[in-house]
C-alpha cells in the first residue's frame, strides 16, 4: 500500500486552488518543486526517496510556495524549516502505511 500511495497523485486545495501532490523525482538537486498557480492541471512533486523530518519540511516548503507563489525563496526556507521543527518537536512522524500513528504524536522519545 505504501509503495502505490507514493505513485499516485493526491488532489488538494491550498488558498482556494487545487494541485496534484504527487511523489516523483524532480532533478538530481533539487527534493522537489511547485507549478505555478496559474498553469492548467498543476503540480506539487516530493522526491519519492525522502523519508522522515526532510520529507515533511519538503511537503510544507512546496506547500508554502502553493500558497503564497511570490514570496522568496529565504523566506519559504526559514519558515518550511521552523513549522518542521515543531511539528517533529511534538513528535508528528509518518507510520509506514503513510498516516501518523497516534501512539508517537506527541510522544517526544519517538
Amino acid at each position: 500500500v505504501a509503495a502505490a500511495a507514493r505513485r499516485c497523485a493526491v488532489r488538494i486545495k491550498l488558498f482556494g486552488k487545487y494541485w496534484n501532490l504527487v511523489r516523483e523525482r524532480v532533478s538530481r538537486t533539487k527534493n522537489g518543486n511547485c507549478d505555478p498557480p496559474a498553469v492548467s492541471g498543476k503540480k506539487i512533486r516530493v522526491d519519492p526517496k525522502l523519508r522522515g523530518q526532510l520529507e515533511l519540511e519538503i511537503y510544507i516548503h512546496e506547500m508554502l510556495h502553493a500558497c503564497d507563489f511570490h514570496k522568496d525563496e529565504p523566506w519559504v526556507e526559514t519558515t518550511a524549516n521552523d513549522i518542521t521543527q515543531v511539528l517533529w518537536r511534538l513528535g508528528y512522524r509518518k507510520g509506514p502505511d503513510g498516516e501518523t500513528p497516534e501512539e508517537t504524536v506527541g510522544d517526544p522519545a519517538a
